[in-house]
């Protein structure tokens, strides 16, 4: 029957390959697992699924307070452990979303002829309750136009 181990305090960079390679020194190893957040960095605990009870067992005893890299290894057999704790695909490596890019992308896409008078709408809106706002305070300003006199709206937003 497997035995499974929780090991925390991981230090960093101490992911799924080295950790499986660490902790094959007592035995046979058949998954393991680190926790990670949503930009796939590590929170600094991880399982490990060993094919033996016994084996988990002493392995928890022997790496509990051990210091690797600076940081004490806090490691616990798990006696009953949940059954979604590992799952198939656990111990793949996944690159992080590059949300920066896509945003990135996503702002500098260039805008059809309705998104262009949507924002032109817009911006005529904003400008008009900026001029009634002056206006309150005795301030008379006309802001130049957006659209000049041959231009279409595309010419302006997407040169």
């Amino acid at each position: 029957m497997p035995g499974v181990i929780f090991v925390g305090h991981l230090p960093l960079h101490f992911a799924e390959r080295p950790l499986r390679q660490f902790f094959s020194q007592f035995g046979k190893i058949l998954k393991v697992r680190v926790s990670r957040n949503k930009n796939q960095n590590s929170r600094g605990f991880g399982y490990v699924m060993f094919a033996e009870e016994e084996v988990a067992k002493i392995a928890a005893q022997t790496m509990n307070n051990y210091l690797i890299h600076g940081k004490i290894l806090k490691a616990e057999y798990i006696p009953d452990p949940p059954n979604n704790l590992f799952w198939d695909g656990c111990e793949k490596i996944r690159r992080p979303v590059p949300h920066a890019a896509i945003a990135r992308e996503k702002k500098n896409m260039p805008l059809d002829e309705e998104q262009t008078k949507e924002q032109i709408g817009q911006l005529t809106a904003m400008l008009d309750g900026r001029k009634e706002l002056l206006a309150t305070m005795n301030y008379e300003y006309d802001f130049p136009p957006i659209v000049k006199g041959g231009e279409t709206p595309t010419e302006l937003f997407c040169d």
